[in-house]
């Protein structure tokens, strides 16, 4: 807020600061349990019910999680931070993480957001209070320069107050506010505000002001989000250009010339981040797998343009949010989405409004406004049409990079949009103008009619079918029971089909004011518009005062309502939980820690959950990661019981002998295991723990090499049932002057590990003839490898691992981080964030030099 208080004219800084004190009092109260109640703003007592592990200390009284689609924010970006902050303590920065996925790339899966701006100052804070600081801190930067943006752009004060809250506390940044998406939306104002400055006053400081925006914003963790975010900028950047200089290149240049700068200072900015997942994503299986959706569509092109229908149903999420249910009390029903990623709700009024400003400037052609109205009219729709995928604009869905976009995520831009527009009509609304408030009347009716007869044909729908629809639900059950997500039996998901029927016909009845606030607040708007204007007090000023009077009714009116309707709505869905119940630590997790050597775990099912080890140091061969190495995902796929649903690694059964292979000693599970598998703990809950005792070591010497030709064969063959993985190693490159020994050692090489970190793995190996060390971790680009201090070749070993050859005698060996691209990165952004220094510093020398001047012409 301080940041958006510096960059507001001297003039407007008392009314800065007044929407700023409104805007955080707003946000203390709308998240009061986790700023005044002493809890933390995570919904951690989902654990309590999908994983068997967490289940039986599940606090008294626990029933459900309190709004279990947020499962990301515990299962990813809860251990990320957790690995980010010990990393941080112990003077590293978390480049690789050992973890999860045989290892990984951290700070190019671009999720973790290691050096987004908010992220930074969490740093700061302790963890648990972070997450309120930090969402209040993100949704505050949206609205703050929301307010700035307006403000600049001509919006009275009344409507650009409007804006920041319409914004701030619509549906998809509520929804959306613990994850990195909201991170990166909330740059999007102070990009506009910035540029506009750039091009009206052709000024270098907010061109460098524009390019930090833009940078901040790559920074924040969510590439997808940050594609269209600067497509929009670009695209208001493009119509402000135009609007100041025509279409003459010659004026235009210019303009163009400042825009392009902008653009190249945040990407050079954010190298740090962007280089790093650049390589990560080149090297991962997002990319390979997305593509292959794309090239696997079956259906032609007019079908693609107009009938691809399966998201058309949730536009009814812009009247009535709640249409489908919500996963908080169980009544969500919908089969293509959840309702994080479907929420277009930008609240009544702001939508009233924003329609009726919009179907007002259409006709009037002279309105000084109109363009401008237009042009973010035209945004929204184009938004909320590729998220929908409407028909024609479905093919922006159709082109490179959008066909392998979360296109779904234009709703945030959209809802921006909408409240920048119900800005625009209030300030028609607090102008006295009749007749736009009259329509505006006619907007709300409409819409609260639209959706009271959705409501009814709902309802209707589902009493009338009510055994077709409860019969699809149990054939849903059916087809997908026995898979890790329904274990349960299937009597369970019976009863769970019918308690969700009746909770969904709930949804639908007067007793759920949520339902029915567009009805409420067309009620509410009726009444103020039924009432008597203000009459000017005998001392008063007449006309003058009458107006200022109604238009502060108006104002007030306007944002209560959008203020209430926010709350509402959107208060309830991000949950809290004490902190004494986020990850107890079970006695299984309490016996593996004993274990100081290095070695992964596995679980079944959905024991001990993804990335859930992360936070007790212990290694899983499974992990839920958006950016995981490609060769690692082939050959774990490739294994006997592993099941992958999107981007989780999950396992049914554990007699893969290739688990051997990938140093898992020990096994959480609830089933019974014999053979290799040695029980070695359980206690009152259906959890228990076997030990492995085939396992192989992280790292060991092999001496025998098979060299294949390519990572297909190699892949081929290290899951071959014919492979001797304990003896032997598969490479994809003839390793230079090796020759096997002639006689292969009896006993196995000595290999002890004395120092495991994640950027740096230290070991003595002590061999009796030349071998090859293998450690069982993912290869990836930036892995260097020294035995004895000098340099040696690094191997892909049996198609996802690395290998060096280790001379006979007793050797250290060193496995050291240092991808180029981070490098590069890094370096790139400090030198462009000092050149950007000395720019501004030469520019405030020539600012003071000229006013010196001027001085003395004075005197």
């Amino acid at each position: 807020m301080a940041l958006a208080i510096l960059m507001a004219r001297p003039p407007a800084r008392r009314e800065t600061i007044q929407a700023g004190l409104i805007l955080i009092l707003s946000l203390a109260l709308f998240f009061w349990p986790a700023v005044f109640g002493g809890r933390v703003l995570l919904p951690a007592d989902l654990i309590f019910d999908v994983d068997p592990l967490w289940q039986p200390l599940a606090p008294e009284g626990y029933t459900q999680p309190a709004n279990p689609v947020l499962t990301d924010q515990v299962h990813q970006f809860l251990p990320w931070r957790v690995f980010t902050l010990r990393s941080l303590a112990q003077g590293q920065l978390p480049l690789w993480n050992p973890y999860t996925d045989g290892g990984l790339p951290f700070v190019g899966n671009a999720l973790s957001s290691v050096f987004s701006p908010f992220s930074l100052l969490s740093y700061l804070l302790p963890l648990y209070s972070s997450y309120v600081v930090t969402a209040i801190l993100r949704l505050s930067v949206a609205g703050m320069f929301t307010f700035l943006f307006t403000r600049e752009i001509g919006l009275g004060k009344p409507g650009a107050l409007l804006a920041m809250i319409a914004f701030t506390f619509s549906g998809p940044m509520i929804v959306w506010v613990g994850f990195p998406p909201s991170s990166v939306i909330a740059w999007l104002p102070a990009m506009l505000l910035t540029i506009e400055r750039a091009l009206t006053r052709r000024s270098g400081v907010y061109v460098i002001a524009s390019g930090l925006m833009i940078g901040a914003q790559f920074l924040s963790g969510q590439p997808e989000v940050s594609f269209y975010v600067v497509l929009a900028w670009a695209a208001y950047a493009m119509y402000r250009a135009i609007s100041l200089e025509g279409w003459r290149l010659s004026r235009l240049w210019p303009q163009l010339v400042r825009i392009a700068a902008a653009a190249a200072v945040g990407a050079l900015l954010a190298s740090v981040q962007l280089l790093p997942f650049a390589e990560a994503l080149v090297h991962s299986a997002t990319l390979p797998s997305r593509s292959a959706e794309v090239a696997n569509r079956t259906s032609n092109l007019v079908t693609q343009l107009f009938l691809d229908w399966r998201d058309w149903p949730t536009a009814v999420t812009a009247l009535l949010p709640q249409f489908f249910g919500t996963e908080r009390d169980g009544s969500y029903w919908f089969p293509y989405s959840n309702s994080v990623e479907q929420n277009a709700y930008a609240g009544m009024v702001p939508l009233a409004l924003a329609v009726t400003v919009t179907f007002h400037n259409v006709k009037r052609r002279s309105s000084p406004r109109r363009r401008l109205i237009l042009f973010f009219a035209s945004l929204a729709v184009v938004c909320l049409g590729v998220a929908l995928r409407l028909p024609l604009l479905n093919a922006i869905n159709c082109l490179p990079l959008f066909n392998i976009a979360a296109n779904g995520r234009a709703r945030l831009i959209y809802v921006f949009a909408v409240a920048v527009l119900a800005g625009l009509g209030l300030d028609e609304v607090v102008k006295g103008h009749q007749p736009f408030r009259r329509n505006t009347l006619h907007i709300l009716a409409l819409l609260a009619l639209i959706s009271l007869c959705l409501i009814a044909l709902a309802y209707t729908g589902f009493v009338a079918f009510k055994d077709a629809v409860i019969r699809s639900g149990r054939d849903f059950m059916e087809a997908n029971w026995g898979t890790p997500q329904l274990s349960r039996p299937l009597e369970y998901y019976y009863a769970l089909v019918e308690e969700r029927y009746e909770k969904k016909l709930a949804l639908f009845r007067p007793t759920n004011f949520v339902m029915y606030v567009p009805v409420l607040v067309a009620l509410s708007w009726w009444a103020l518009h039924r009432t008597p204007s203000p009459q000017p007090s005998p001392v008063g000023t007449g006309e003058g005062q009458r107006q200022r009077t109604s238009a502060r009714m108006w104002t007030y009116a306007a944002l209560g309502l959008t203020m209430l309707d926010a709350c509402l709505v959107g208060m309830p869905f991000n949950p809290t939980i004490a902190p004494e119940h986020i990850f107890p630590t079970p006695g299984a997790i309490q016996f593996l820690q004993q274990d100081r050597d290095v070695y992964r775990v596995s679980g079944t099912g959905l024991i001990l959950y993804p990335n859930s080890s992360m936070l007790f140091g212990i290694s899983d061969i499974r992990g839920y990661d958006t950016v995981v190495p490609r060769r690692y995902v082939d050959l774990v796929d490739r294994i006997e019981g592993h099941y992958r649903i999107h981007f989780h690694s999950l396992f049914t059964q554990v007699n893969a002998p290739l688990l051997d292979l990938l140093n898992v000693k020990y096994v959480l599970t609830d089933q019974k295991l014999d053979g290799k598998w040695e029980l070695v703990y359980e206690d009152a809950g259906s959890v228990r723990v076997y030990r492995n005792q085939d396992v192989l070591p992280r790292a060991f010497v092999v001496y025998r090499a098979e060299t294949v030709d390519d990572a297909s064969q190699s892949l081929m063959r290290v899951t071959d049932d014919t492979f001797d993985f304990r003896h032997s190693v598969v490479l994809e490159e003839a390793p230079r002057d090796w020759m096997e020994p002639t006689d292969v050692p009896a006993g196995a090489a000595a290999v002890h590990i004395t120092h495991y970190e994640p950027n740096r793995v230290e070991m003595t190996v002590e061999t009796a003839a030349d071998g090859w060390l293998v450690l069982t971790d993912t290869y990836a680009p930036g892995w260097t490898a020294l035995v004895d201090g000098h340099d040696t070749p690094l191997y892909v070993a049996n198609h996802a691992f690395r290998a060096l050859v280790v001379p006979a005698g007793t050797h250290r060996v060193e496995f050291v981080y240092k991808p180029a691209a981070f490098r590069v990165g890094a370096a790139v952004s400090l030198l462009t964030m000092v050149i950007l220094i000395l720019r501004m510093s030469f520019i405030r020398a020539a600012l003071l030099f000229r006013a010196k001047e001027a001085r003395s012409s004075c005197q």
